[in-house]
């Protein structure tokens, strides 16, 4: 469990509060309620996160509090995101119950009107930190076998999601916005100084794709919509993932697009090697046991996340990332995230 704290982190006495209301129900085998303290905090993008420890007479259980926002990607209400999120959850735990290596965080309970949903503490690293490590072009072997073994256990997770909870799910991912976002988020970037004409190149290109693909019979699956390094908690032992605000039913190719383009975002730290990335990419398409590369399903996918991601990650959101933008254009190295339109761009060639 990774925790972080900061001034931007919800107000402690209110969520101390929430907890004292129903922490005693949580957890009914807990016995007699003590109460809750808070262990620390952090804020994203779309939601606010609060670690706590609920004391028992019997014992103490540790939680996570996860109050959401507005997430435009995601379906419906805060209300019905919660709660969509929360049965994906209960659903995935069933699904993965045999596996030990891998499942999700454990839900606990959920507080649609509050927009709160609690799951159970899991005291693991973020994948994200742990495959930067495993990148860099000094690092030990172990750590370049460690980042393999644990994307491969990704797209193991990733196939078992798709085959198991597929019949699950009942929400539609958007379909009618996929072009209407793909221009605004292609507007973001050229108004944050990306190359107007590649921008232009690329939507025409996806446009056509996009034209392409609606005469076409397209099968279905569950998809997790946020499935990316941020959002998973790993150990020695075992993986789990979690934010399942976007949980839907859509494209099987969204989710392998979205997690190549998030290993993408790595070659945007210095002293990255670009080709232990590439060699991390392949692992993870590998252990799909199909050619999803290839088709051009994927290469629609790859091209509208590489964009949605290159929106959202290029602004420089704190001094630091602001300094290292600044370090790139004075030595004319290539940002990361800017490359994620060349990745964007070489994905819809030929249309």
């Amino acid at each position: 469990m990774t925790r972080s704290s900061g001034v931007d982190g919800p107000n402690d006495i209110a969520v101390e509060e929430f907890l004292r209301l129903h922490g005693p129900s949580m957890f009914l085998s807990g016995g007699g309620f003590r109460g809750a303290h808070i262990l620390g905090r952090r804020t994203l993008r779309f939601s606010k996160v609060v670690f706590a420890r609920l004391d028992f007479e019997v014992g103490s259980r540790e939680i996570v509090v996860k109050m959401v926002q507005q997430d435009p990607l995601a379906q419906g209400t805060v209300a019905e995101s919660i709660r969509n999120e929360f049965d994906a959850l209960r659903e995935c735990e069933g699904a993965f119950s045999s596996m030990p290596d891998m499942g999700v965080v454990v839900p606990v309970s959920v507080y649609p009107e509050e927009g709160i949903l609690v799951t159970q503490a899991f005291v693991g690293q973020s994948a994200h930190p742990m495959l930067s490590l495993a990148v860099r072009p000094f690092s030990l072997s172990a750590s370049l076998r460690e980042g393999d073994s644990l994307v491969r256990r990704c797209g193991r997770w990733l196939c078992l999601f798709q085959d198991a909870v597929g019949e699950f799910v009942t929400c539609k991912e958007h379909s009618t916005s996929d072009i209407q976002r793909l221009r605004d988020r292609l507007d973001v970037c050229t108004c944050m100084g990306f190359n107007r004409e590649q921008a232009e190149r690329i939507f025409r290109a996806a446009k056509a794709i996009a034209n392409d693909l609606a005469d076409r019979t397209t099968e279905e699956a569950a998809v997790h919509g946020d499935f990316a390094p941020w959002n998973i908690l790993a150990d020695e032992r075992e993986m789990r993932v979690l934010d399942f605000t976007r949980f839907c039913k859509g494209s099987p190719s969204h989710d392998p697009a979205w997690f190549y383009c998030a290993l993408e975002t790595l070659k945007a730290s210095l002293g990255v090697s670009a080709r232990r990335v590439e060699q991390l990419q392949r692992a993870f398409l590998d252990e799909l046991g199909f050619p999803v590369e290839h088709t051009l399903e994927f290469r629609y996918r790859l091209c509208l996340n590489a964009v949605e991601l290159a929106s959202w990650a290029d602004r420089p959101v704190s001094t630091r990332r602001a300094v290292m933008h600044r370090l790139r254009e004075l030595t004319g190295m290539r940002d990361g995230f800017r490359h994620l339109l060349d990745v964007a761009q070489k994905s819809v060639e030929g249309y």
